[in-house]
């Protein structure tokens, strides 16, 4: 089962789950789709489409979600679930797609650490906020903060 079909109306989910990660992930210059937008370098590879547009298009969403898509929530969720409890699990590992990843070509501008993978606290930090994403998520609809 990949999904139910289409609920429509939430066109903002993609725009509120990131600008929450950005926002937990602790970086103060990217705190927003925007910011990401705006102050992100983004280059043109010849495999992989050029992320920008769809992130323009999320940042434009202003509906966060309508009936049909918290009703397809509630019921992937409810399958799962009751799928776990019938068959006595607590995970599943499976693959995501059965196309291998393409090669990401190299951006001609690097800087001295922005090509390389950072560690240290900066990392570890980042995977926290994952987690909190991933576990948020999991939980079904994480609630709107109105301030």
């Amino acid at each position: 089962m990949r999904n139910l079909g289409p609920a429509g109306g939430n066109a903002g989910g993609a725009k509120y789950n990131l600008n929450t990660y950005l926002r937990e992930r602790g970086d103060a210059n990217i705190r927003s789709v925007t910011d990401l937008i705006d102050k992100a370098n983004f280059w043109d590879d010849p495999v992989i489409e050029n992320r920008k547009e769809n992130l323009q298009r999320a940042d434009s969403a202003t509906t966060l979600a309508g009936p049909g898509t918290l009703q397809n929530r509630f019921a992937v969720q409810t399958i799962v679930l009751q799928t776990f409890a019938e068959l006595r699990l607590d995970a599943v590992v499976y693959p995501t797609g059965n196309i291998p990843p393409a090669i990401i070509t190299s951006p001609t501008d690097c800087g001295d650490d922005t090509c390389g993978i950072s560690s240290g606290p900066a990392t570890a930090s980042a995977i926290r906020s994952r987690r909190s994403l991933i576990r948020s998520l999991s939980n079904g609809v994480v609630p709107i903060n109105s301030s």
